[in-house]
């Protein structure tokens, strides 16, 4: 196979290796904004769940509270029919 000036051979490989390093480049872009993407997400989906688990014990001790004053409130009701 002849060889031009530049390098490439007279079937045009050349080009369409220079053409396939370009897809590559680009889809291994893609790929890396995809990663991104992703992190960022589960990221966010974290904090999401961190909130919600706060909320929780939140309204968990709340119940508690409550359920502790009114366990107070109905034995002093008891004492004080005696």
């Amino acid at each position: 196979m002849q060889k031009d000036a530049d390098g490439a051979t007279a079937s045009g490989s050349a080009g369409e290796v220079f053409e396939m390093d370009t897809r590559m480049s680009d889809v291994c872009s893609e790929m890396d904004d995809t990663t991104l993407r992703a992190d960022k997400e589960k990221e966010e989906a974290g904090k999401a769940d961190e909130a919600l688990m706060r909320a929780g014990q939140d309204a968990r001790r709340s119940c508690l509270g409550l359920r502790a004053k009114r366990a107070g409130q109905g034995s002093t009701e008891a004492k004080n029919d005696d």
